[in-house]
């Protein structure tokens, strides 16, 4: 027995030619992506408009994380201090200077491109 063949809370996922898992496995995609297709894929055996609810939340944080991806690396910063100043924004910690190269480039100030 695969451990495919076992779901808990319900056979939405069994019932279908690829199940998810296995398509976002091999197609190599993200949490966010997972979760799209994952709540696409069973919709109309579960929660239906719900589901779809929840495809469309995901949607839109996945859509606000890629422009926030693009914002911050594409102005003049390191990847030390694009990973320091991601997790100090996760968290809710003030963004410090941490006196790199980056910091002291007049165009770029790790903290204005927050919104």
């Amino acid at each position: 027995m695969s451990y495919l063949d076992v779901q808990i809370g319900g056979s939405h996922y069994i019932n279908m030619p690829i199940q998810p898992l296995v398509f976002c496995k091999l197609n190599n995609l993200g949490p966010h992506e997972t979760k799209i297709i994952k709540y696409l894929c069973r919709y109309k055996n579960k929660d239906g408009i719900g589901d779809l609810c929840k495809a469309r939340d995901v949607i839109q944080k996945l859509i606000e994380h890629e422009i926030n991806e693009v914002d911050v690396r594409t102005s003049y910063v390191c990847e030390d201090c694009f990973n320091k100043h991601l997790v100090a924004k996760t968290f809710g910690y003030e963004c410090l200077d941490c006196g790199c190269a980056c910091h002291k480039n007049k165009e770029y100030n790790n903290c204005e491109n927050d919104s």
